[in-house]
């Protein structure tokens, strides 16, 4: 089997291998460096750079990124949020803002109901 170039220290001994007793996912070892990644291989593309069905979505205990076996380029790739994800968030703190204002009226509504005009049982006047 041919070596490939390892994507972290950039030396010729990348091999795979399966072995299903450790994961389900192809195995990816530097005989270097001794670096570790995992690959689903439905996770296929043509690279971006040179152009060949050849890039596949590596993992390792750190990221996640692309790695062409061809010309050895890799782009890691970032988690973001969705839009509809962060709408969800900035919705949920309206709402929670809403909630706790809510909650105020009500403390202050309770207290002028307990204490009327008078100084409550702290000593303060109340709110």
């Amino acid at each position: 089997m041919a070596t490939q170039i390892c994507p972290k220290f950039k030396v010729d001994s990348f091999n795979w291998k399966v072995d299903e007793d450790e994961s389900p996912l192809t195995i990816w070892d530097c005989g270097n460096c001794n670096y570790r990644a995992f690959e689903n291989e439905t996770d296929e593309r043509n690279c971006s750079n040179c152009g060949k069905k050849t890039e596949s979505k590596l993992k390792d205990n750190k990221k996640e990124y692309w790695w062409c076996s061809n010309c050895s380029t890799t782009k890691e790739i970032k988690k973001t949020m969705s839009a509809r994800i962060k709408r969800d968030i900035e919705k949920h703190k309206e709402n929670n803002k809403r909630i706790v204002e809510l909650a105020k009226r009500d403390v202050k509504k309770y207290k002028k109901d307990l204490y009327g005009n008078k100084e409550n049982d702290n000593g303060k006047d109340s709110e």
